[in-house]
């Protein structure tokens, strides 16, 4: 296991090398470029930029399962962690005809609504980021993913539902394990074991639920205190 994580700390001098490179290619530097060697240079960028995504994530999912990720936890709000995920998204949402919905509780969201709950603001949108993510890829053309967020209990909870096929069972038991995944082009897995380690590292927790009419995920986080959540529809 050291070997491993040696060998992925070691691959990151020389890729952020390698992606130096290819950004002073693609600002033309060396020199002009035709239009077919752009888009092959850009094709380059995409996959050194996934694979230095890859190996940051492996690493942070291994300070996780020892327990060595510091976290700095926070009053914050989910409304607004989910706001910057669609204009994150945006482009990849409408490159594959999927609409992206906001509610709160059973009513769209408007902008008056937060939910403030006690997180890390960087890690918790990487949460969001990654189920809202995955429910774009899972989605078939010309469906709507729908982010709802209500308060249960001590907790808020951050439904992200896709229509489409139901996960098969036996895919479904290891989701939220290494390398588990389905329905995703290209996907590897870690997104969503990272997902549940980082809401448990939280205090929350991460569910699927799915059938016929589509799958949802649920994050549930703690909320901050509850006066200053008085406002939440």
């Amino acid at each position: 296991r050291l070997y491993e994580l040696t060998v992925w700390h070691d691959l990151r001098s020389p890729l952020a090398v390698m992606r130096s490179t290819l950004d002073l290619l693609a600002m033309g530097i060396p020199g002009p470029l035709t239009a077919n060697q752009k888009d092959l240079l850009e094709r380059g960028r995409r996959q050194a930029v996934r694979m230095a995504d890859l190996i940051a994530t492996t690493l942070d999912l291994e300070k996780l399962r020892q327990r060595k990720l510091q976290l700095d936890l926070q009053e914050a709000d989910l409304f607004a962690a989910v706001t910057s995920t669609f204009q994150n998204l945006a482009a990849q949402a409408t490159s594959s005809s999927v609409t992206l919905e906001l509610h709160a509780g059973e009513r769209p969201a408007v902008a008056e609504d937060r939910l403030l709950c006690r997180l890390d603001p960087l890690h918790a949108q990487r949460c969001v980021d990654n189920l809202v993510k995955n429910a774009i890829e899972a989605s078939p053309r010309g469906e709507a993913v729908r982010v709802t967020i209500e308060p249960r209990g001590a907790m808020a909870r951050l439904s992200v539902r896709n229509g489409g096929a139901p996960i098969p069972p036996h895919v479904r038991a290891t989701l939220f394990h290494p390398f588990g995944t389905y329905g995703k082009r290209g996907g590897t897995g870690l997104g969503l074991y990272g997902v549940k380690l980082l809401a448990e590292a939280m205090g929350g927790a991460v569910a699927c639920d799915t059938g016929e009419l589509g799958t949802r995920f649920d994050l549930d986080l703690p909320l901050a205190n509850r006066s200053t959540n008085q406002s939440v529809a």
